[in-house]
């Protein structure tokens, strides 16, 4: 779908819920700022977005889209269902329940592990960005790794910290905690992390340059635009309460 029209068109037709946990702290805010994108707002002044009142087109469309979740006059991705229930909307999924679940890329781990138990195929799997107004823009966060003050002053702290990260980033290590070669390494089932890699080069390694599912994300990792990392993204609890009690109430 390249709009929120054709989802909620190509959702609806289907019969099925389309699942995932609205009561979260990062996911919702994060959302309304696809949705800002999506209507039209330049991501350069995303930064200043986050913060209540919030603009009310971007608000009704994740409002609109937080009902295709609903079954039987219930939400239960709005109303703390799915918060204690982390990986149910995966579950319906993978049950045949759903006509698909949104969230993190690492949900498709457990997709493939249960889908696996299930003796069924992941070859129809497919991994799409949410469109949340005219367009479908993918916004990305990154976990970063950070020095401790005055560390880059001292010769020891400087080497390992730099050579720990050169470690990390390297083919062979982000290999192994991608494709989860430490699993394969005790004997147990090696399902990828499917962890979306902070670098493009990590896409050309060999195994995961293979795997079917790491060139469905690959293109957003390309493509996609950087959530603000100062300022207003802090508001994000707040955010998520206003969004919950005014917008996902009803």
């Amino acid at each position: 779908a390249g709009s929120l029209e054709e989802l909620v068109e190509a959702v609806e037709r289907t019969g099925l819920p389309l699942l995932g946990n609205f009561e979260s702290s990062w996911d919702l805010p994060t959302l309304y700022l696809d949705s800002r994108v999506d209507n039209g707002l330049d991501p350069s002044e995303l930064k200043e977005a986050v913060r209540p009142p919030l603009e009310a087109a971007a608000a009704s469309a994740v409002d609109r889209f937080a009902d295709l979740c609903e079954t039987g006059g219930a939400n239960p991705c709005v109303d703390g269902t799915y918060s204690k229930q982390w990986d149910a909307p995966v579950e319906r999924f993978v049950a045949g329940e759903a006509a698909g679940f949104w969230g993190y890329s690492e949900r498709l781990h457990l997709t493939l592990e249960l889908l696996r138990k299930a003796g069924a195929s992941a070859d129809g799997l497919r991994v799409a960005s949410i469109p949340l107004g005219s367009q479908a823009t993918p916004l990305l966060f990154t976990d970063a790794f950070v020095r401790r003050k005055g560390c880059e002053a001292e010769a020891a702290c400087d080497s390992a910290s730099t050579a720990f990260v050169d470690f990390i980033n390297g083919a062979w290590a982000l290999e192994e905690v991608l494709l989860s070669g430490d699993a394969a390494a005790v004997g147990k089932e090696a399902i990828p992390r499917y962890l979306l890699p902070a670098t493009r080069a990590a896409f050309e390694i060999e195994g995961i340059a293979r795997d079917p599912l790491f060139g469905e994300l690959r293109p957003f990792a390309e493509s996609g635009y950087a959530l603000p990392n100062l300022g207003e993204l802090y508001e994000r609890r707040r955010t998520s309460a206003w969004l919950l009690s005014q917008e996902l109430a009803n």
